[in-house]
């Protein structure tokens, strides 16, 4: 069997071909005049975007074989596995992958930070996750009432923190992150509608990244009931 390594490294391979599959659809399909080569071009790109669909599906149910057995594990997992995955188009909430994160919980189209986080945590095993997490400011209401999926809450930086743990950042109801370890002054995070780097939009960049959050950047710890 394939390590994890080595499928996430062909995971984002054929991730980056999906992407540039689906943008070369959109762009035949919006061509203002369909001949019939635009049309044979159209159906020529939709073909290879199901084919990246069909490998990355038969990846994801390998990499499920080798998943870790702890849920916060389950839940790291889930979302190292989709780094890169990004809108299409652009600035829309949207694409094959983030529509299917969505609609789990009855959303299309709305930012998904904590959208992602349900994800991770519903692939972990995690009972009471409902449409809730989608509002940042709702896990920490959440959170503090020890209500749903959540334990407990800790403000600032500097307390009880863990691996598995939700971490919100930037203020109240911005941002949500998963823990995927504490390092010396912050976190260690993967999350959803985050920038790739640190020079974009990093509460709704629009791609799933990993990043070192700064005690800083912290505004609290939601703490999950695995």
């Amino acid at each position: 069997m394939a390590s994890r390594s080595s499928l996430l490294r062909t995971k984002r391979n054929w991730e980056g071909k999906r992407s540039f599959r689906l943008r070369r659809w959109h762009y035949w399909r919006g061509r203002p005049k369909q001949t019939v080569r635009t049309k044979n071009l159209r159906r020529k790109w939709w073909a290879k975007y199901q084919e990246a669909e069909r490998v990355l599906r038969r990846v994801d149910a390998s990499y499920a074989k080798i998943a870790p057995a702890d849920p916060q594990g389950r839940a790291i997992a889930f979302g190292r596995r989709y780094v890169g995955v990004h809108e299409s188009p652009a600035g829309s909430n949207r694409g094959p992958l983030i529509d299917q994160w969505q609609r789990r919980f009855g959303f299309r189209g709305a930012p998904w930070c904590g959208i992602f986080l349900g994800n991770e945590l519903l692939a972990a095993g995690v009972r009471g996750v409902t449409a809730r997490i989608a509002s940042v400011s709702a896990i920490e209401d959440d959170a503090r009432a020890h209500r749903g999926c959540f334990y407990g809450y800790t403000p600032g930086y500097g307390g009880y923190a863990q691996r598995g743990d939700a971490v919100i950042l930037f203020g109240r109801g911005v941002h949500v992150e998963l823990i995927i370890e504490v390092v010396a002054g912050g976190y260690r995070t993967v999350g959803g509608n985050t920038s790739a780097d640190t020079r974009g939009n990093q509460s709704a960049g629009g791609c799933v990244a990993e990043h070192i959050r700064s005690a800083g950047e912290v505004h609290g710890v939601a703490h999950i009931r695995y």
